[in-house]
C-alpha cells in the first residue's frame, strides 16, 4: 500500500468520531479516483465518496445533503477542479467553517490539485489552516506515463468523434487539459523521465494542440510531426 495512504487511513482512523479536516493534493484526477477507492477498500471504517459538480455552489450546503440520511465514519471530497465558481465556494466555506465542525462529526478528506491549494491558501486561509499540511500523493514514474498515455488517447478521441476540427484554434483544450498538460510538463521535467518514442509521441500531440491554440504555428506542425511518425 502507498506510505501515503496508510498515513491517511491512520489520520482517519485516529480522528474517528470527531470532526477534523484533511487536505490530499492529487494533480491527476484519474490516479486521485484510484487511490480513492484503495482508501475505501484498506480502511474499515464507512467512508462517504462526494464528487462534486461543476455547478456546485455551497460546500457545506452539498456535504450536508450527502450525509443528512445516513452519517458515516469519513467523508471524501472531490471535483473542487470541475467547480464553475471555485473561488466563490472556496469563500464561502471558510465564512461557514465554525458550521462544518457542528455539522460533520466524522473526518472529511478535501482532493485538491497545487492550483487549487494555491486558491485555498490565498482565498481561504482560516479553512487552509485547519486543513494543516496538506497529504501529497503522486504517481510513480510508470503510473505518470500510463497517465500521459490515456489522457493524449481520450482528447484524440474526442477530435475523431467530432463534427467540428478541434484541432482549429477556435476550439482549444479545456481548461482541465491545460492544467494536466502542465502539471505533467513540470513533472517529467523534475524527475527527467526518459520518454519512450508512445510517450513523447503522446507529449508530442498535447504540446502541439497547445501550440495551436496559441497562434505558433510552426511549433504546432513539429510536434505533431513528432507524433504522427510514431502513430
Amino acid at each position: 500500500m502507498n506510505d501515503t495512504l496508510s498515513e491517511l487511513i491512520s489520520t482517519i482512523e485516529d480522528y474517528h468520531g470527531q470532526f477534523f479536516l484533511i487536505s490530499a493534493c492529487c494533480n491527476y484526477p484519474a490516479f486521485r479516483d484510484r487511490l480513492i477507492e484503495s482508501l475505501q477498500k484498506e480502511s474499515s471504517l464507512r467512508i462517504r465518496t462526494v464528487a462534486l459538480k461543476p455547478d456546485a455552489r455551497n460546500l457545506l450546503d452539498t456535504l450536508s445533503v450527502a450525509v443528512e440520511k445516513d452519517t458515516p465514519d469519513a467523508m471524501t471530497v472531490s471535483g473542487f477542479e470541475s467547480l464553475i465558481r471555485l473561488e466563490d465556494v472556496l469563500i464561502g466555506a471558510n465564512l461557514s467553517r465554525d458550521r462544518f465542525r457542528e455539522k460533520f462529526p466524522f473526518p472529511v478528506v478535501l482532493w485538491i490539485n497545487d492550483a487549487i491549494l494555491q486558491k485555498l491558501s490565498r482565498i481561504a486561509t482560516d479553512l487552509a489552516n485547519w486543513a494543516g499540511i496538506p497529504l501529497r500523493f503522486e504517481p510513480s514514474d510508470d503510473e505518470l506515463l500510463e497517465i500521459l498515455a490515456q489522457n493524449a488517447t481520450a482528447l484524440f478521441d474526442k477530435i475523431l468523434k467530432s463534427d467540428t476540427c478541434l484541432l482549429q484554434a477556435e476550439y482549444p483544450l479545456s481548461p482541465r487539459e491545460t492544467e494536466f498538460l502542465q502539471f505533467l510538463s513540470a513533472d517529467l521535467e523534475n524527475r527527467q523521465i526518459a520518454l519512450k518514442p508512445e510517450s513523447d509521441a503522446a507529449l508530442q500531440f498535447f504540446q502541439g494542440k497547445q501550440a495551436h491554440d496559441k497562434g505558433d504555428f510552426d511549433s504546432a506542425i513539429r510536434c505533431y510531426e513528432t507524433a504522427r511518425a510514431f502513430w
